[in-house]
């Protein structure tokens, strides 16, 4: 595995920081047009796209530029010879919160009642595009990842124990996923060959207030809700018995892991 040639887009944080790391793979500097150039007579044996722009609330006027963020950076990834594409997609490509959302869904857009939002959307699209444009491709719909390059996310402060004002209730819902998880999995697929569409979670969801008191943190709750959606991992449990664990089980090995572990 560790000679594998890798190519990881979206290093400068969160997952594609610490996947950088962990694999010695290469950056994709996409702030550099010429770096697409650079890359072309290269081949890889797996190139992982984490870049991505999670706002769901843009302008009018920026919406070419969020188009760019996701389609055409990944057209542009597609380009470099590879052997594995792996997209990190997101759990938001599933409207409806309140259903066991699986791989085989058949999602219908616009969606009633209108949960679907512009990232779910755009992650969707960038998921058909992989699926169609490369020989071999591997598509993590993930939750919310969490690890030691996370940023610093409602749920990331809960777990260092942050006493900063939070935004979101204690009743709000979430699945993790970590990111040691995630490059064992991507690991496991080159050695196995493994492709395909994965919902990337734990085994159910887990409310904040639940979090914070499995790992001992006393965070201020804020007032607004948010939910994420239900998803079956059966798929991937298949493969991976890693992903037997609940949130609380990821809550509680992530939040050791970064009190003993300096960032």
């Amino acid at each position: 595995m560790n000679k594998a040639k890798i190519l990881i887009s979206g290093t400068s944080s969160g997952l594609g920081r610490y996947l950088v790391k962990e694999l010695g793979a290469v950056p994709f500097q996409r702030i550099d047009p010429l770096e697409i150039v650079r890359h072309k007579n290269t081949f890889y044996d797996c190139i992982i796209h984490c870049a991505t722009d999670a706002r769901n609330s843009i302008t009018s006027d920026e919406l070419l530029t969020y188009y760019q963020s996701h389609i055409e950076l990944t057209k542009q990834l597609l380009q470099i010879p590879h052997h594995l594409f792996v997209f990190i997609s997101s759990s938001a490509v599933y409207p409806d919160l309140y259903r066991l959302n699986s791989e085989s869904d058949i999602i219908t857009l616009p969606h009633d009642p209108p949960l679907y939002g512009l990232y779910g959307l755009f992650k969707l699209l960038t998921e058909k595009m992989v699926s169609q444009n490369t020989r071999s491709s591997l598509i993590l719909r993930c939750v919310t990842i969490v690890g030691p390059t996370s940023r610093p996310t409602n749920i990331a402060r809960i777990l260092r124990n942050d006493p900063t004002q939070l935004t979101l209730s204690t009743e709000s819902s979430f699945n993790l996923v970590s990111m040691s998880q995630i490059k064992e999995f991507i690991e496991l697929a080159l050695t196995q060959n493994i492709t395909g569409i994965f919902n990337a979670g734990s085994t159910q969801n887990a409310t904040l207030g639940e979090i914070a008191k499995a790992v001992g943190s006393q965070p201020k709750f804020g007032n607004f809700t948010f939910n994420v959606p239900q998803m079956d991992t059966r798929k991937i449990r298949e493969i991976s018995i890693d992903f037997n664990k609940s949130t609380l089980e990821i809550a509680k090995i992530e939040a050791e892991r970064l009190s003993t572990k300096e960032v």
